[in-house]
């Protein structure tokens, strides 16, 4: 049993090892971050394709004969119909910022 073990912690050091040193070569991390940007932008179209769908589905429960229901679908409507205006005038905030310090230097 203690031989098992031991043979986990070497695999496990050995594995941390070879990682430490791939991430310090420059192709291969260049590399990793691409293959997770990749993953990221697939699953973010996979998103975006389903929005559509979500937006219906929260709607639809507006008319919901179960009142939490349609309490817990209004607020998650309102809640992101405000967030995005959070995020809109934030947007336009920092817009406005960067021109002037554009203006500026």
């Amino acid at each position: 049993m203690q031989h098992a073990a031991y043979l986990r912690v070497e695999i496990l050091w050995y594995a941390q090892h070879t990682l430490r040193h791939w991430l310090q070569q420059p192709e291969f991390k260049v590399d990793l971050e691409r293959q997770r940007q990749q993953v990221t932008d697939e699953a973010f179209c996979m998103l975006s394709q389903s929005l559509t769908q979500a937006v219906e589905t929260l709607v639809e429960l507006l008319d919901s004969q179960d009142e939490r229901s349609r309490r817990l679908a209004a607020n998650n409507i309102i809640a992101h119909f405000l967030k995005h205006k959070e995020l809109k005038d934030l947007e336009q905030r920092i817009t406005a910022i960067e021109q002037r310090l554009d203006e500026r230097g």
